[in-house]
């Protein structure tokens, strides 16, 4: 029994060996699921086994869906977010913005300071409008 859309030389590795070697122990695509597991052993699996891992992951998912365990994902540009990990991604973004909007602000008092200690004395106009 064949696999169809599998080409000759791609090797199926068991899920199982994904949890062990990576973080993310809640799921993920099956591609993900693929990934994981090439990086974790070189041992390929037989068609029963491959078949197995599917129907495995299969149930896992028919699970997830009749517990309402899902959540809706949406594609954004190149990738694709539920609202929870969007959330944390803007949360993410906005501390780097601030952080950045605050460097800014120290090298611009810095700089003003510098420009006073090098201006004309009682010139006080001529470091604002730098």
């Amino acid at each position: 029994m064949a696999v169809s859309g599998v080409g000759s030389g791609f090797v199926f590795r068991s899920t199982s060996q994904k949890k062990e070697n990576t973080k993310k122990e809640d799921g993920g695509t099956f591609g993900d699921i693929l990934e994981a597991s090439e990086r974790s052993s070189n041992d390929p699996l037989t068609t029963q086994e491959m078949m197995r891992e599917i129907r495995d992951r299969m149930g896992e998912i028919y699970d997830k869906v009749k517990k309402g365990q899902t959540q809706p994902s949406f594609q954004i540009g190149a990738s694709s977010f539920t609202l929870k990990e969007w959330e944390r991604f803007l949360k993410k973004f906005d501390k780097g913005q601030e952080e950045l909007e605050e460097m800014i602000r120290e090298a611009k008092q810095e700089q003003q300071k510098k420009m006073a200690a090098l201006a004309p004395e009682g010139n006080d106009e001529w470091v604002k409008t730098v």
